[in-house]
């Protein structure tokens, strides 16, 4: 048990070191610079502006979560009704909501379906097959409205990915977390 705590603590401070809000300077000229930094008065050197990565020998690039591998998961039917295209690109919120779309109505239908049977124990043949034809025209119903919402979701998925409408968590020069297009 100390073990792990010591793990855990090693671990929380090996990351706060990681992430030091320093900027990280690029050498340059005050006049002559590159479009994607800024001169820094404090330090008489440049740094990168968000979103925007600097390369000597290539120069300024558009910085962000690559865009292919998020449209590519997003767009196989198996893992693109998950919001798998979205986890990929770090945007948890979204694909949290994926998740509830897919596995809440699952969880909801077996504890509504498990309390009607098991609470219904002393009813004769009758009223049970009355209550069957009513469960399964719930459940018919139910589980088309849930296909054609996954059918949505996905869909929306695949286009709001391939338009670039959302962005993704990127990690900025000076260590902040910011939100950059994706590229």
């Amino acid at each position: 048990m100390k073990f792990i705590l010591f793990l855990s603590i090693l671990t929380v401070v090996s990351a706060t070191q990681l992430r030091s809000k320093r900027l990280s300077t690029i050498s340059c000229k005050e006049m002559e610079h590159a479009r994607c930094l800024k001169w820094n008065n404090n330090t008489q050197n440049c740094y990168v502006l968000d979103c925007w990565a600097y390369d000597k020998v290539g120069g300024c690039t558009p910085a962000g979560k690559p865009f292919v591998p998020a449209i590519v998961l997003q767009s196989i039917p198996f893992t693109g009704v998950f919001g798998s295209g979205f986890g990929n690109i770090g945007r948890w919120d979204i694909f949290g909501i994926y998740m509830a779309v897919v596995f809440g109505p699952l969880a909801l239908a077996t504890i509504v379906i498990c309390g009607i049977t098991c609470c219904n124990g002393d009813k004769d043949d009758e009223e049970r097959d009355d209550e069957l034809v009513c469960i399964s025209l719930s459940s018919t119903c139910f589980g088309c409205l849930w296909g054609v919402t996954l059918l949505v979701f996905y869909i929306w998925g695949i286009v709001t990915i391939a338009g670039k409408e959302v962005d993704a968590p990127w990690t900025s020069s000076n260590g902040t977390d910011i939100m950059c297009p994706m590229v």
